[in-house]
């Protein structure tokens, strides 16, 4: 939602990260990377898929290590590291899961 107040733009930007929400997650990366590798095993194109479907793990693993049992929460700093350290920035992370196709 925005809000314009005297030249200025307000934007509310919200959202939840909590468990379940990440176990869904989790669950949905780790289907991307099984179809994947069986999508490039089928059709030839293995290196392409294979790159897709180990960055969905990458992403699982991140994922998972930057969530804060004590807290029970997802830490955005670790996250944003991990991705950085692992493929430099969230665009060429999602080239690599575009690779998967449509789900990716």
């Amino acid at each position: 939602m925005a809000s314009r107040n005297g030249g200025q733009i307000n934007f509310n930007v919200g959202f939840n990260v909590d468990k379940t929400s990440l176990n869904g997650l989790s669950q949905s990366l780790q289907n991307i990377a099984k179809q994947a590798d069986s999508l490039g095993s089928s059709n030839g194109l293995d290196k392409q898929f294979k790159e897709a479907a180990a960055a969905a793990s990458q992403l699982d693993s991140i994922l998972k290590e930057s969530w804060n049992t004590k807290l029970n929460q997802l830490n955005l700093d670790k996250l944003n590291k991990g991705i950085k350290d692992s493929y430099g920035g969230v665009d060429q992370l999602k080239q690599k899961l575009s690779q998967a196709g449509e789900q990716g």
